[in-house]
């Protein structure tokens, strides 16, 4: 990120409220909690794609409301777009090598570790039980991302 000139990450959750609210709202509310205007990343897999908002929409916002729109292409594997729910989906399904490849990084699994049964240490392969929550690989946030 330091690369693309960027001083400031604000990583917003991406909560069932915020993805039923429209572009217009989501850009109000970021300028009314931020204060400045946002720079606005749109790759075209967002809610808004499919409550019919596009680029032309956004950048006539951005008129509006006084920010910029910046285009991300989309990033390709074999042919195939790379996409976060393409990435879960793998998961799901046990493909967890390919899930890494796409991501770039080892799948990992965040949680606290909680006193089980005892059977693994009894049988002699002590072994860790993690609470991960209800929430493995559906957590997502909205990045957004301010240039200097």
């Amino acid at each position: 990120m330091d690369d693309l000139g960027t001083d400031i990450i604000i990583i917003h959750p991406f909560t069932h409220d915020v993805s039923q609210s429209s572009a217009k709202e989501f850009i109000q509310y970021l300028i009314k909690h931020l204060e400045f205007p946002p720079v606005v990343g749109w790759s075209g897999f967002c809610s808004w794609a499919r409550q019919g908002s596009n680029v032309s929409y956004l950048k006539a916002l951005g008129e509006v409301f006084n920010y910029q729109v910046h285009i991300a292409e989309p990033v390709l594997a074999s042919g195939r777009i790379i996409s976060s729910s393409h990435i879960r989906n793998l998961i799901t399904d046990g493909s967890i090598e390919e899930a890494n490849r796409l991501l770039g990084r080892p799948y990992r699994i965040l949680g606290e570790v909680i006193h089980g049964d005892g059977r693994g240490k009894r049988i002699g392969i002590p072994t860790a039980n993690l609470d991960t929550g209800t929430e493995k690989i559906d957590s997502r946030s909205w990045c957004l991302c301010m240039p200097g």
